[in-house]
């Protein structure tokens, strides 16, 4: 057995692109949906239309969301909850030899690989931060020189000996793993064998489109997540409005909430749309045919950039990255202006 454990929808995506490219169509395979955001019921939904068919069983797994927030008690009770219902799972599944998880620097997915000791570890893109994760491995010594030592400042060791309190040694499984992932200079550069991720399953459902005309203006849930201010948010919006073929459509990121997008249509007038899957399936294989896709920066462009589609121009907006609040996002901002900047790319940031 082959198990691929994802939170959000890009993961699926590679998941399904790693069972087809790195997987004999003979093996069982089994997905596992990890939920521990109310949001992620969305990748569960998207597994139920498009990943059925490639995998030999797709399962649920709602766990509960750690915060510190909510008191020492009730983390400690997630946590054992968490281990209950992951070990559970483990003891029912004692033959894997492979497990991919969709994030490396998702605790739960790492604890997954660990309850299979013997079993091979190989990760998935979680796209921006991925490369986040990469630039950060290489920049302390790379993955055998001390870079996958996460805890840095005394509340960070401290909460990251409460997660080993209760998960053991969840990140050993790291100095072993290998990626799929279609960043393999970065991966590479970190220590860690890679194999690239072209997403050739992804392309072959390509369908051709009709007519073009407007922007499909990919969002972020900055503001719900409190990396941004909202009246910095919306400044950013009126200003990209300006910077794109019109009519402007705001597509929602599928952690942006539907408040939220009634607030961007009352403030600014904008049409908002929600879609059922990942905009990269939607695109490729629906009837939608924008003559630009933009965004801030964004995986989706990461992944579209990748397959062959000469019709519609892909462009990033450029932000400047002290406004976010949070220091993690600045870098992967950072980082994808800087990847797309090289004459290369076909993502154009404009400014």
């Amino acid at each position: 057995m082959i198990v691929f454990a994802v939170s959000t929808p890009l993961q699926l995506l590679n998941a399904i692109e790693a069972r087809h490219s790195l997987i004999s169509p003979a093996a069982g395979t089994e997905l596992w949906v990890v939920a521990k955001h109310p949001e992620h019921r969305f990748t569960w939904l998207c597994a139920q239309r498009i990943g059925e068919s490639s995998f030999s069983r797709v399962r649920l797994l709602e766990l509960d969301n750690v915060s510190a927030r909510s008191g020492v008690w009730r983390a400690a009770k997630s946590l054992l909850a968490n281990r209950r219902r992951l070990g559970g799972l483990s003891k029912s599944t004692p033959a894997c030899a492979q497990v991919f998880i969709g994030n490396p620097r998702t605790r739960e997915h790492l604890f997954i690989a660990s309850l299979f000791p013997d079993a091979r570890l190989t990760c998935l893109d979680d796209g921006t931060g991925t490369v986040s994760f990469f630039e950060r491995v290489a920049a302390h010594g790379g993955k055998d020189g001390g870079g996958l030592v996460v805890a840095q400042g005394a509340l960070a060791c401290l909460k990251e000996l409460c997660f080993r309190l209760f998960y053991g040694n969840y990140r050993h499984p790291l100095r072993e793993a290998d990626f799929f992932t279609a960043f393999v200079a970065q991966a590479e550069a970190a220590g860690f064998a890679a194999s690239r991720n072209t997403y050739s399953w992804l392309a072959s459902r390509q369908r051709d489109r009709g007519g073009r005309h407007g922007t499909h203006f990919l969002g972020a849930p900055f503001v719900e997540r409190n990396e941004l201010s909202w009246e910095t948010y919306k400044a950013w919006l009126q200003r990209a409005a300006t910077l794109v073929p019109a009519p402007f459509v705001y597509v929602a990121h599928w952690a942006e909430s539907d408040s939220q997008l009634s607030r961007i249509q009352s403030e600014l007038g904008f049409a908002c749309w929600r879609f059922e899957h990942p905009y990269e399936f939607e695109y490729l294989t629906g009837t939608q045919a924008p003559e630009c896709i933009a965004s801030w920066f964004s995986s989706a462009l990461d992944v579209l950039a990748l397959v062959p589609d000469e019709s519609a121009c892909l462009i990033a907006v450029e932000v400047p990255v002290e406004a976010f609040l949070k220091a993690d996002i600045a870098a992967s901002a950072s980082a994808f202006y800087c990847r797309h900047r090289d004459g290369s790319s076909s993502v154009e940031i404009v400014q």
